[in-house]
């Protein structure tokens, strides 16, 4: 899957009802999300927004390019 600036992202569902991110190709760790229960199928989609699922139900989730995140991020 990419990411909302094009780069290529690993996604690893876990057993602690979490996703962990690795940016690719160096594994560096882009960070992690959680679902209420175990997460066992992800797809993208498009416009940026990627899905989860498992037995809790299917999450929707929207990527934010790096610019767009530090602008949410940052005080008001």
């Amino acid at each position: 899957m990419h990411d909302a600036d094009n780069k290529p992202i690993l996604f690893c569902s876990c057993n602690d009802k979490s996703v962990h991110l690795y940016e690719l190709p160096r594994f560096r760790v882009r960070g992690k999300i959680y679902g209420k229960q175990e997460v066992r199928t992800m797809e993208s989609g498009a416009g940026g927004l990627f899905f989860t699922g498992g037995g809790g139900g299917v999450a929707l989730w929207k990527w934010l390019s790096q610019g767009q995140a530090a602008e949410r991020d940052s005080p008001e």
